[in-house]
């Protein structure tokens, strides 16, 4: 019978220092910079948000609502290459376009560097955001991080909710600018909050209302099973 012993000259391969891919390895997800504009407004109003690629349009809801100092009171959708995604249960017409699911897409999937899209907020007042992919970069976060998304920079207050759309709010600025103290542009803001500067963004308030939502897990990006 043949030996099964190793021959001292022979040294035995030791497993562990075989190199092994590693098979729970992932590329790093991408920041994406989104430039947001309320269309119509003069002078522009405008948010530019960096949000992890992985995060799905229901996300970005969450974040935009936030950035732009809304309530979450109103209906809202989002318009991508002829196609309408919202929460499906907020789609109460049933004879329009097919809506789909923005809790099952990821801005990584559907947005395209330089490319628009819209998100509309209200559809009685109708505000309608102009949304663009303006720059894609490698995030400096681990691939385990949950993600984030934060507000660089800004211009002017939202307008109030229910205040009538673009136009009437256009028209309120004219008053303001040319009567701050005339009735009409009082009557406004007494009804806004007498304290409403429609100049005026608060871009640490705005992120601590982001930063409050990732800590109590209202909303998530990415995760270690994404």
């Amino acid at each position: 019978m043949a030996s099964s012993v190793v021959p001292s000259s022979v040294s035995p391969i030791r497993t562990s220092k075989i190199a092994k891919p590693n098979a729970t390895a992932k590329a790093a997800p991408s920041v994406f910079t989104l430039r947001v504009e309320l269309t119509e407004s003069v002078p522009p109003i405008w948010r530019q948000i960096e949000i992890d690629s992985r995060a799905t349009l229901e996300v970005l809801h969450h974040v935009l609502q936030a950035a732009m100092g809304r309530t979450d009171s109103h209906l809202h959708e989002f318009e991508i290459a002829g196609k309408r995604y919202a929460k499906p249960e907020d789609d109460e017409y049933g004879d329009g376009p097919e809506t789909l699911d923005e809790a099952q897409f990821t801005l990584k999937d559907l947005l395209k560097k330089g490319k628009t899209c819209s998100y509309i907020y209200d559809f009685g007042d109708g505000w309608r955001h102009r949304i663009t992919l303006e720059t894609i970069k490698p995030s400096s976060r681990s691939v385990c991080d949950v993600g984030n998304a934060w507000i660089e920079d800004g211009q002017q207050a939202c307008p109030p909710e229910d205040c009538g759309g673009i136009w009437t709010y256009q028209d309120f600025l004219k008053d303001y600018a040319e009567e701050p103290d005339g009735k009409d542009a009082l009557d406004f803001r007494d009804w806004a909050g007498m304290d409403f500067d429609p100049e005026r963004f608060d871009r640490k308030a705005a992120n601590a209302a982001i930063a409050r939502m990732f800590w109590n897990h209202w909303i998530k990006i990415g995760g270690t099973d994404k």
